[in-house]
């Protein structure tokens, strides 16, 4: 959802450099209506994937930047390719914006709570 208001406010999707966008204005209900959407459209496309009869791995954002090599490895062993010419998982793409979600988010605290008490976190 940050990742979605910021690219809205900015015009910038991906960047090969960091973006500064300022904090973002967004009330805790609008959130928690964009957090419930994305998490109902993950379930569909998880239950879909279940009748898939190929292979299916999640991959999430910050595990494969947290983690690259080992989660590229998991990949190109599940495609069943060979990884021996892949020497090197650097991107020109950088994260637009690396502040943590109290720094970008008017309403952190508000956000925070509703998001909790419907048994989300951020």
């Amino acid at each position: 959802v940050i990742s979605r208001e910021l690219a809205k406010k900015t015009g910038v999707f991906h960047a090969e450099k960091k973006i500064d966008s300022g904090q973002l204005t967004i009330g805790a209900e609008d959130f928690l209506k964009q957090v419930r959407r994305i998490s109902i459209q993950v379930n569909f496309i998880r239950m879909l994937l279940r009748f898939h009869p190929a292979k299916v791995i999640e991959v999430k954002y910050e595990d494969l930047r947290k983690d690259t090599e080992n989660i590229i490895n998991r990949i190109v062993q599940a495609a069943g390719a060979d990884i021996t010419h892949l020497d090197n998982y650097n991107t020109r793409w950088k994260k637009t914006n690396t502040k943590q979600p109290h720094m970008l988010l008017k309403e952190y605290d508000s956000i925070k709570k509703l998001l909790k008490k419907k048994g989300y976190s951020i």
